[in-house]
């Protein structure tokens, strides 16, 4: 393989939902989010528009080939406000998802989730999303 390889991950937690302010979400758990979105409002870099209200808290692209750590990452920081963020959910029927995304190049690295983190996500009621994105790829 030819030139430098770089592979960049993030993990991050959305809450998604119609009806409340995000801002809410922020004074409830006592955690600063990376991003937050009204409906309506336009995506960033785009002319889509957002189709829900959401909060995010993400660990930011960091070079890697392994999601399972930044996963990890991401539920450690989580991990005393996990009673907040649930009861949030509950109280305005909001979605919860891990979303990870990778960006490889040269090389895909493994896809896999630790069993205790998937204890963790599941005590969120979280679903796991995964966007990956290669490029330069050759044989």
């Amino acid at each position: 393989m030819e030139g430098p390889v770089s592979t960049r991950i993030s993990a991050a937690l959305t809450l998604t939902g119609s009806g409340y302010d995000p801002d809410e979400i922020t004074q409830q758990v006592g955690v600063t989010p990376t991003d937050t979105w009204r409906l309506g409002e336009r995506i960033q870099n785009t002319a889509l528009r957002h189709k829900h209200d959401g909060w995010s808290f993400s660990t930011g692209l960091q070079e890697s080939f392994d999601l399972s750590q930044q996963v990890r990452t991401l539920l450690d920081q989580l991990q005393p406000y996990f009673a907040a963020l649930t009861n949030c959910c509950r109280r305005w029927s909001l979605e919860a998802e891990i979303e990870c995304v990778i960006y490889a190049e040269g090389q895909i690295p493994a896809i896999h989730f630790d069993p205790d983190d998937v204890k963790r996500i599941a005590e969120l009621g979280a679903e796991i999303d995964v966007d990956l994105y290669v490029f330069g790829i050759t044989e």
